[in-house]
């Protein structure tokens, strides 16, 4: 492979202090970190106001860069207080804002029109498309959806409107990320709004639909973490901008083990145009986080069953071998008695010392730190202290390596924002300038030119010696605790002269602290001039629905065919009764569904659901087929065509048609609404994340997923029934659950919110 000419950005998770000193002293570029409030992991330690201003300051001292977290979604009450805290990054400093909510992207654009935004990977973007409509609101960075193979992503990155972004390490969710309601509709936690459960980790049963079940391990939706260190030249190659690797909710040492090893592997590429990964950094990678190995994702295309956990959803540690007998009680102490059990090392492992941590998977999980350790003969090693029940043959894993925990902490150990011995320094290049009678002067060439000098070094005749350049160079290299390191240091000395040590100590500080004034201060803004009055603005743009529409949504063309229209007309007989088909069902049975509309008293639209990757090609060799049909006069009213992502928005609306955006959009603010109409969406809809019980109903969208799964269903522990269903050709697998619908229409309901419009999803012609 050649060698990959342009830097690449290695972007490290920080979910606080130590983890964002840990990303910047193990090599990262740019680091992803949130405040305390509007961020999708508001379960990490996260960050004061102070605490934020300080990581940016630490971070532009070393020329590392911080993206701030806003990325969930907000309620039209909140827009406020959220606008405050991005004036309060944008003049702090904040190299980008990571949002996933169009509505505070689009305010955010309007008031601070500099500030950097990144479009988050829960927009769900997955093609070319996608990029062009986030690019038209003002969004400089994609962060691709984690379900793309190679080709798909350098297809992406040809586009050159922004930059992308894409997951190179760690947890990876079943679901399109933004398109997850699991979490919210079983316990009210919305992973859109910061507070997932990952219900996905938890077991179920899963039956086929004949009601058997399956033979599945019982993690059937909790997938392997991503691995991607082999595969980064590659995406160098492809145009990816920014490697970034997940991990706000993971421990110190995680981000810097991870963190230091992909920065190996990028400047190994970087400088060789290629690297061969060592089999310890491998390791390493698992033992300080897998579920049961890793996965290269959709990299290379669908990974079937290998992109799921086969075993217990969480870490695994590395396995190091077998039990071999539990040791009796007696003879060894009471305090060790009937705790100790003597386990057989596989060949070539790492042996266990003192103080790392081991499980043993037996009837139940068994595990404690190695407090006992006494080798045996033929490779048998005792150890303890050992609780729980273990039998012979149970395999015995290091969950914990003490040493590669104590080699990670090191990096970052006792070190603050305000001081400690830091690895990490920005390099300095600066020219010493000195004439006999004259003050000396540094003049800072890199990273900011600027020029002090200092009186106390006035050049001197020197007495006996001049002061040599050698020495003259030791002392102003010494740069102690800054954060700072004089790389290169030119000398311009006119003749014999001495400068007085005191005097170039005082130079050498001036210059520093100069130094360290205006990387700062180069960061900083001003508060903005343009100001929105988000209530006044909102009023503005509220959509006033005039007439009550009942809209059922159907998965399979076959319930819609077989749909009793005329027992749901008279049920609505105060409403217009819609029906949404898949946009290729739309235009496979066109004539039918006409027929079905026109004799029913019906409206019949076609929608592209919230994913429709696999589609892209279809849409675009028919997209003319679809535009005349949806240009007809119908019975009722004009064709709408709800779209559910967006990039396929915009290449409907510029041709005419009218274009309604779907739930999939996720919109729970009338700003996104306002967004979405400049990409040329006549309206939008609810997201379900407040849709879900008061306008939503039936067998609601709660997954969708890129993973092949056969229908049927999954029983949780309580005994909720979520369903599998495929979508159109079997493109995608959604997981559903249901939420009964009234058969009475409650006027409360139907008037609340100024919404009058009432979704029905059908299932198997079931509600």
């Amino acid at each position: 492979m050649k060698k990959q000419e342009k830097k690449v950005e290695l972007l490290a998770p920080a979910g606080g202090i130590s983890q964002y000193i840990a990303a910047v002293e193990n090599g990262a570029d740019a680091i992803y970190l949130g405040g305390k409030v509007h961020n999708a992991r508001i379960g990490a330690g996260n960050f004061t106001d102070e605490e934020l201003e300080k990581a940016v300051d630490y971070g532009h001292l070393r020329g590392v860069r911080s993206y701030i977290t806003m990325n969930t979604l907000l309620r039209d009450e909140e827009l406020s207080e959220a606008l405050d805290f991005a004036k309060y990054v944008w003049q702090i400093g904040a190299d980008g804002l990571i949002v996933q909510d169009l509505g505070l992207g689009y305010l955010v654009k309007q008031m601070l029109p500099d500030m950097p935004l990144h479009l988050s990977t829960q927009g769900t973007v997955w093609d070319k498309r996608g990029v062009t409509a986030a690019a038209k609101l003002g969004y400089s960075r994609v962060v691709l959806a984690r379900e793309l193979s190679i080709g798909e992503i350098e297809e992406v990155c040809n586009q050159r409107e922004a930059e992308i972004e894409v997951f190179v390490h760690g947890a990876l969710c079943l679901c399109y990320s933004g398109q997850c309601q699991l979490s919210r509709f079983i316990g009210g936690r919305s992973a859109n709004r910061g507070g997932c459960a990952q219900p996905c980790r938890l077991a179920y049963r899963y039956l086929d639909e004949k009601e058997r079940l399956k033979k599945t391990p019982p993690s059937v939706l909790s997938p392997k973490d991503l691995c991607l260190i082999e595969e980064l030249g590659s995406l160098m190659e492809a145009g990816v901008t920014s490697l970034k690797i997940e991990g706000r909710m993971k421990s110190p040492e995680y981000v810097a083990v991870v963190t230091s090893i992909y920065r190996k592997y990028v400047d190994a590429y970087l400088a060789d145009g290629s690297y061969t990964v060592e089999a310890e950094d491998l390791l390493r990678l698992q033992q300080i986080f897998n579920r049961g190995g890793f996965t290269k994702g959709y990299f290379y295309g669908d990974p079937g069953k290998n992109l799921m956990c086969q075993g217990i959803p969480k870490h695994q540690g590395v396995p190091v071998g077998k039990v071999k007998r539990r040791v009796e009680a007696g003879g060894h102490g009471k305090q060790q008695g009937g705790r100790l059990v003597d386990i057989s090392l596989s060949a070539g492992v790492k042996p266990l010392i003192l103080g790392d941590g081991v499980e043993i998977h037996s009837r139940q999980l068994t595990g404690n730190v190695v407090t006992y350790l006494k080798p045996l003969v033929d490779g048998i090693l005792r150890i303890g202290d050992i609780k729980g029940p273990v039998e012979p043959g149970d395999m015995v894993y290091r969950l914990t390596d003490k040493a590669l925990m104590e080699d990670a902490r090191k990096t970052y150990e006792n070190l603050t924002f305000e001081e400690g011995k830091f690895n990490r320094k920005t390099k300095v290049s600066a020219r010493l300038s000195c004439s006999v009678g004259k003050a000396a002067k540094l003049e800072i060439l890199e990273p900011i030119a600027f020029t002090v000098e200092e009186t106390t070094a006035t050049g001197q005749k020197p007495v006996k010696r001049a002061t040599l350049p050698e020495d003259m160079e030791k002392q102003l290299k010494k740069t102690g605790g800054t954060p700072f390191e004089m790389e290169k240091l030119q000398m311009e000395l006119e003749g014999p002269v001495m400068i007085p040590l005191a005097g170039l100590n005082a130079l050498r500080r001036k210059a520093l602290e100069e130094l360290y004034r205006r990387l700062i201060e180069e960061y900083k803004r001003k508060k903005p001039e343009n100001s929105i009055e988000i209530e006044e603005d909102m009023a503005k743009t509220m959509t006033e629905t005039t007439s009550r529409e009942f809209q059922y949504y159907f998965y399979d063309y076959d319930d819609f065919r077989h749909m009793d229209w005329q027992e749901k007309v008279k049920e609505h007989e105060d409403g217009q009764v819609t029906a949404l088909i898949d946009v290729e069902d739309f235009l496979e049975h066109y004539q039918e569904a006409s027929q079905i509309e026109e004799q029913k008293g019906i409206l019949v639209c076609p929608y592209i659901p919230a994913v429709a990757k696999e589609r892209g090609r279809w849409l675009e060799n028919h997209m003319d087929a679809l535009i005349r049909l949806l240009k007809k006069p119908a019975a009722i009213s004009a064709k709408r065509l709800y779209v559910g992502n967006i990039g396929w928005i915009l290449p409907f609306a510029e041709r005419g048609v009218t274009v309604v955006g779907d739930a999939g959009l996720n919109v729970t603010n009338e700003a996104t609404k306002k967004a979405y109409k400049v990409l040329g969406a006549l309206d939008a809809m609810d997201s379900l994340e407040v849709s879900d019980g008061q306008t939503a109903f039936g067998w609601l969208p709660l997954m969708v997923t890129a993973h092949q799964m056969e229908r049927g269903c999954l029983i949780d522990r309580k005994g909720l029934r979520l369903e599998i269903v495929h979508g159109n050709g079997n493109h995608e697998t959604y997981i559903l659950g249901n939420r009964m619908a009234e058969t009475k229409w409650d006027e409360n309901i139907l008037c609340s919110n100024n919404k009058k419009t009432i979704r029905i999803y059908v299932k198997d012609g079931k509600i």
